[in-house]
């Protein structure tokens, strides 16, 4: 029995077998004839970089093929490039993802100030390696200032992700399915675009919708609450958005999935809606049964329980990136990868097609805050919408913006009482620093736009979207004619 292992030739990206026993001229002549055939396919297809170059092993061409299928019907693969491309991408998908994300994981223990026992990554002292645990033997004047504190570039390291597949969420009426990856919280936008249009098989939006809000549960006005929610959802389905959320069941995350429900939209239809939810690798509950590799994974939601420290994955969602910075039970990983990917998509757009960016607020705390600052004060400009009346930071950015002067200045009694609300919602904060970027993101109201529950009751949300996009965006009269 001739048992076959191929390697990849990174240089011309040929595809060469090995065979433990020799094989007569004839059969070398046809391997040799599949080989350019499927290798001047490969350079047309625009197969993932991975996939070409930087590889260990894949399947040749002639494992393509399931065993029963004979090789005439190989060839017609080979003959025919639209069949060759599908089979191609469903072989090769896999170990793409392997040789494109990493996970990150401590490997060095450093010890918390006020624990010694658990390490800044977040985990316990036992849960760390014995090579890890070095450096907490070592005597604390042996080290030096940077070896005291943890970051992520000095203390974690990267290796090749162990968590892709398939999640079955279980619990419902219906079991719905996610695709979902583990990566790296800095992943280059590039890679997770290629993913998702390519490997996913997303399509490409005509507008990506980002929401952020508060990640504890809150409860709004049932008005508000529905018609952002039906404002929302119809955006999405007129344009064919992407809707951007941390992924986590609660908060405004529950709101975005009441809003599939609110519509009655059957499984099969809410999957043509896509919800993509980028959460925090180290804060999900029962991650370990993630780490699996290509394979189908059950997850029931309704059989888990949240807290301060750990999230659950929301069940309306269709695809998760969740984002790895090497800590455990902490918030934040998804943060720097979600701004990236929305920037990326905002600057160079999908397929050489303008794509537009736009981010709801719905209450909201400090990172919310935080998140607006950057759209709306950095490049690339991203509009923003804030609801007011939802709460929290929404509503001290909807007040400070009722009230800012042309100059960019408060009255004094109005500065004080901006300051008074600040205290009274986040006492323990940075106040001279959230005053401030609130100012900042006021002050841009060519992008931030305020809608305000009660005044434009005649403007759906919807409206309020597309409009907010037409008017911030400088996009091409066909795509205008789309946001209509």
């Amino acid at each position: 029995m001739i048992i076959e292992t191929t390697k990849l030739n990174g240089i011309n990206g040929e595809i060469i077998s090995e065979n433990d026993e020799n094989e007569d001229e004839d059969e070398e002549e046809n391997e040799d004839l599949n080989r350019n055939r499927s290798s001047s396919f490969l350079r047309l297809l625009n197969a993932p970089r991975n996939s070409v170059c930087n590889a260990n092993t894949i399947h040749s061409i002639s494992s393509f093929r399931s065993d029963h299928v004979s090789r005439k019907s190989t060839h017609k693969l080979l003959d025919n490039p639209n069949l060759f491309a599908i089979e191609l991408t469903e072989k090769l998908s896999p170990p793409w993802i392997e040789n494109t994300f990493e996970k990150r994981e401590c490997v060095r223990f450093c010890a918390q100030p006020k624990d010694p026992e658990r390490c800044g990554c977040g985990r316990t002292l036992s849960s760390h390696t014995s090579a890890s645990r070095l450096f907490f033997t070592l005597p604390h004047h042996l080290l030096d200032q940077e070896q005291q504190l943890w970051t992520i570039a000095n203390n974690t390291q990267t290796s090749t992700t162990d968590a892709f597949g398939t999640i079955v969420f279980q619990g419902g009426a219906h079991a719905h399915k996610a695709q979902y990856v583990r990566l790296s919280y800095d992943s280059e936008p590039l890679d997770v675009m290629y993913l998702m249009e390519k490997v996913w098989g997303l399509e490409a939006p005509r507008l990506v919708i980002t929401v952020h809000g508060g990640m504890s549960n809150f409860e709004l006005q049932e008005r508000l609450g529905r018609l952002f929610r039906k404002g929302m959802l119809k955006a999405a389905q007129t344009t064919g958005a992407w809707i951007i959320t941390s992924g986590l069941d609660s908060g405004v995350v529950r709101h975005v999935a009441k809003a599939l429900d609110e519509a009655g939209i059957s499984a099969r239809m809410r999957s043509q809606i896509v919800t993509i939810g980028i959460a925090p690798w180290g804060v999900i509950k029962r991650k370990e049964r993630l780490i699996r590799k290509n394979e189908h994974v059950y997850y029931d939601v309704h059989s888990l329980s949240a807290n301060a420290n750990v999230g659950i994955l929301n069940d309306r969602h269709s695809y998760f990136l969740l984002a790895d910075n090497g800590t455990v039970g902490r918030f934040g990983a998804d943060l720097h990868l979600r701004q990236n990917l929305e920037n990326h998509i905002a600057t160079y757009g999908c397929n050489g097609r303008k794509v537009p960016v736009v981010c709801t607020l719905l209450e909201g705390g400090i990172s919310s805050i935080n998140a607006i600052h950057d759209y709306v004060t950095m490049k690339p400009d991203i509009p923003a919408i804030v609801c007011d009346g939802s709460g929290r930071a929404a509503d001290l950015i909807s007040f400070a913006a009722r009230y800012i002067n042309p100059d960019g200045t408060f009255d004094s009694e109005v500065g004080e009482k901006l300051k008074n609300l600040i205290k009274m919602v986040f006492s323990e904060s940075d106040q001279e620093g959230l005053l401030s970027k609130i100012t900042e993101c006021v002050i841009r109201d060519d992008l931030l736009r305020i809608f305000r529950y009660g005044e434009e009751e005649e403007e759906d949300v919807d409206f309020v979207i597309l409009s907010t996009v037409l008017q911030k965006q400088n996009l091409p009269p066909d795509e205008q004619v789309i946001m209509r």
